[in-house]
């Protein structure tokens, strides 16, 4: 929700006043771009059985399940981060201008690390504490899909500019 919030307050992109109005029978999310979404989120669900799975098989359910909540966190992360402008990448200045939104990434992330860090919180979403592999086996699917959607992005850009 809080990522809702960034982007809902979030700069405009730049260029966006340069660009033709789209005309009215064409939809808003157009075919290309709603495939490219149904692509994204279908890379965030295998992310995270990935990582249940393996961490289920190595550490059991309740730990695996931790490391599914904290993956299924830090992807929508990087999501948000990486659909703020779905053909330029998201390494760029433009990324972190906005201060709000990088306030409320941050709120995200230390959010998702204090609900496997504080006893309490732990015993409410009935999470664990995870170790420095587990944290490392989280953070590669998030890697990975960051690489994933930058790779798409750069072959849009190449392959269909008119996108």
């Amino acid at each position: 929700m809080l990522l809702a919030f960034g982007l809902g307050f979030d700069a405009a992109t730049p260029g966006l006043m340069q660009r033709k109005p789209r005309p009215p029978d064409q939809p808003v999310i157009p075919r290309n771009l709603g495939i490219r979404l149904g692509f994204a989120g279908l890379l965030i669900a295998i992310g995270v059985v990935s990582v249940v799975a393996y961490g289920e098989d190595r550490y059991g359910l309740l730990v695996a399940t931790t490391m599914g909540l904290v993956t299924t966190a830090l992807l929508h992360v990087a999501a948000s981060i990486e659909w703020r402008d779905p053909l330029r990448t998201a390494f760029t200045r433009d990324t972190i201008a906005n201060g709000r939104f990088n306030l409320l990434v941050g709120a995200a992330i230390l959010l998702t690390f204090l609900v496997t860090a504080i006893d309490g919180v732990e015993r409410v979403f009935d999470t664990v504490d995870l170790s420095g592999p587990q944290w490392r086996v989280c953070l590669i699917a998030v890697i990975a899909y960051v690489a994933l959607a930058e790779l798409g992005k750069f072959l849009v850009r190449h392959f269909a500019p008119e996108a």
